[in-house]
């Protein structure tokens, strides 16, 4: 409640993270029922929010089928999820009645995924949306040994249930990378599209991994935003620290999806070492430069050591 400061989405808070019960005796399925781990995807739209100390867990139940070689087919029905800000935040929890419909098929020609995700939300009627999309990602190893991958994205969202607006807006995304000898490079493009009431939303997603890590753009704005962006990385082939030591630089130019008003800049940033196979420790930082009419620029440092066993 202190809007004179930044927020820091890392609230004091102990809290049970997961009680799930898993079931893996019928042929190809597994069923899991409780409080569980949900990521489809890169995460995109459904995600775990992993890097905050609150990870985001869902009260769910989920069945995953294998029978098709190559092919994994999940449903999940969400009734509650439990969001990073913990549960005295107004919006550290949504109850839900949410079915997610998620598929991939690996080919040779890589792999081919859909989703359907019906989100009703109780809390917040204006998060209840239909949300329909295809994805094609893959990966080739050339002669030289480089590695080169792929990704393309396409998904459109509507109102639903008691959302009280009426809309259509579409997301598309697409990146392509190349690594080779320790070194890495990627160059991406991001759209979500806004009516100028309303922006193409994610809210069970991942978001601290898109559209920058200094959070600017947690929600999208009305007039939507488009992200270009490049990735820098490079990986030591022998380590001076540690087990292993990598860093990478991403640099993000912001703008709005109608019109292309300017919506800032951002400059990324980590190092991360492996210490020992238990050990890790990893510096992180995000430059925001923002426009004279706002967003405010914003600088964000990190700094973890995790433990691993």
């Amino acid at each position: 409640g202190r809007t004179g400061f930044p927020v820091v989405a890392d609230p004091e808070e102990t809290e049970l993270n997961r009680l799930q019960v898993s079931f893996t005796g019928l042929s190809d399925m597994v069923a899991v029922l409780g409080r569980q781990r949900v990521v489809l995807g890169d995460a995109r739209h459904v995600g775990n929010v992993g890097f905050r100390q609150n990870e985001q867990t869902f009260d769910a139940f989920r069945l995953t089928w294998t029978g098709q070689e190559g092919g994994t087919f999940n449903y999940l029905y969400l009734d509650r999820v439990h969001r990073i800000f913990g549960d005295d935040h107004p919006a550290g929890e949504w109850d839900l009645d949410a079915h997610l419909f998620d598929g991939d098929y690996t080919t040779r020609l890589g792999t081919f995924g859909g989703f359907v995700y019906f989100v009703d939300n109780q809390d917040v009627a204006a998060l209840s949306t239909a949300t329909f999309g295809a994805r094609w990602s893959g990966q080739h190893v050339t002669a030289d040994n480089a590695n080169l991958a792929w990704l393309a994205e396409y998904a459109r969202q509507s109102d639903r249930g008691d959302n009280p607006a009426s809309f259509d807006l579409d997301l598309f995304r697409a990146q392509v990378s190349l690594a080779a000898n320790g070194w890495s490079g990627a160059i991406g493009f991001e759209s979500l599209e806004g009516d100028g009431v309303r922006g193409f939303s994610t809210p069970l997603a991942t978001l601290h991994a898109y559209q920058g890590w200094a959070d600017v753009f947690l929600t999208t704005p009305a007039n939507g935003i488009r992200d270009a962006y490049v990735r820098f990385g490079w990986a030591a082939a022998q380590s001076p620290i540690g087990e292993s030591l990598s860093a990478a630089v991403i640099f993000h130019d912001f703008e709005a999806g109608n019109g292309g008003g300017d919506l800032g800049s951002e400059i990324d940033a980590v190092v991360t070492t492996r210490l020992s196979a238990h050990y890790a420790l990893e510096l992180k930082a995000a430059f925001y430069n923002g426009p004279a009419g706002g967003p405010a620029d914003r600088d964000k440092v990190w700094l973890a050591f995790t433990v691993n066993y």
